[in-house]
């Protein structure tokens, strides 16, 4: 399991966690964009590695597109993790746990934020690219 050093999005009105959030999204999304227009956000994670031992691209886009279906209680709930999230990816070595659901496979990440909340992070495979599925706090 990971241990974040980042800690997670603080307060307690839900919209101001989402404002901040969002705002948190954005900012990363915008740092790996790269230069040209219409390229998708990704990350460099050291927790997938292609066959010469190379960090492979996580699309982090997909995370927005998931929320929108969420009610805002657990857009909340979820995205004050992101931080959290975001240290996993760039930083963590454990290697996921894998499901297989027909022609998709998902990767299972484990988590823990600095004052020891557990979270889980979903990375989707899908055409052998990677993108950020979901993430939310654990109980286990």
């Amino acid at each position: 399991m990971f241990q974040s050093t980042e800690k997670p999005i603080e307060g307690r009105d839900k919209e101001a966690i989402n404002l901040a959030g969002w705002s948190f999204y954005d900012q990363w999304c915008a740092k790996h964009v790269g230069r040209d227009e219409g390229k998708r956000p990704r990350v460099k994670s050291r927790a997938f590695k292609d066959d010469q031992g190379n960090s492979q691209v996580v699309f982090i886009d997909l995370i927005r597109i998931h929320f929108k279906k969420k009610n805002s209680d657990d857009t909340a709930r979820r995205l004050r993790l992101l931080p959290c999230v975001k240290d996993l990816l760039e930083n963590s070595e454990d290697v996921p746990e894998i499901k297989e659901e027909g022609r998709k496979r998902k990767y299972i990440l484990r988590g823990m934020t600095p004052d020891g909340e557990r979270f889980i992070v979903v990375v989707l495979e899908k055409r052998r690219r990677l993108a950020l599925l979901t993430f939310f706090p654990s109980n286990k």
